[in-house]
């Protein structure tokens, strides 16, 4: 490795742990590799992101904070049911009005911002849109944030999905997911690749099960 190299190894290293190095007040929980096939009919699949339990109904989820569905090559999302209602606390992120949810870059902040909203029912993952954020085919580079209300701390916590999408949306997966463990707090979407980078050396907080 050259010098130069080197350098721009060593700032990335430092300004990745900035961002993700867990602390004694803060850790990104992340669940490692997974490969959760998304149901082509509704219910789809349902997953509680603090245990990490999937399941293809609400009730077979206890605490269930996230479900996708679609008809063939659609694919829709919804937060929990809460009671038998949409959790006003739950749902997918999206920029400013538009009807779809958005494909976030690297470096994208998933939390309480001036310019991104949560759909708490029935949003909808496009290739077409929205403008300047679609969901990208024959792709493992998808990320879509969300919030939740976490069963232990009862609060709302910021995270974000990897979905898998092949030639077509009638072939998705989900094969990771992450989320702040501090309420309230934005989460950074990762560079590809920095999150495994990360999880050699030891600075991303692991899938607690409990």
């Amino acid at each position: 490795m050259n010098c130069r190299s080197f350098i721009g190894a060593v700032a990335l290293t430092t300004a990745l742990s900035s961002a993700f190095a867990p602390s004694a007040d803060a850790a990104i929980v992340v669940s490692g590799p997974v490969n959760i096939t998304i149901g082509g009919v509704p219910p789809g699949v349902f997953l509680n992101v603090v245990t990490g339990q999937v399941g293809t109904s609400f009730s077979g989820v206890p605490g269930a904070d996230l479900n996708l569905f679609g008809f063939g090559a659609s694919l829709t999302v919804s937060g929990p049911i809460v009671n038998g209602a949409q959790s006003p606390t739950g749902g997918f992120a999206r920029f400013n009005n538009s009807n779809n949810v958005s494909n976030l870059a690297s470096g994208a902040l998933v939390g309480d911002l001036p310019n991104m909203f949560f759909q708490t029912i029935n949003a909808s993952i496009s290739t077409t849109g929205p403008t300047g954020s679609p969901f990208l085919l024959n792709s493992t580079n998808n990320y879509a944030g969300f919030r939740f209300l976490n069963e232990e701390t009862a609060q709302v916590h910021y995270g974000y999905v990897r979905l898998s999408i092949g030639a077509t949306l009638a072939t998705r997966s989900i094969i990771e997911y992450a989320y702040e463990d501090v309420p309230g707090a934005s989460i950074f979407v990762p560079a590809p690749g920095a999150v495994a980078l990360l999880g050699v050396a030891g600075l991303v907080g692991s899938r607690r099960r409990r």
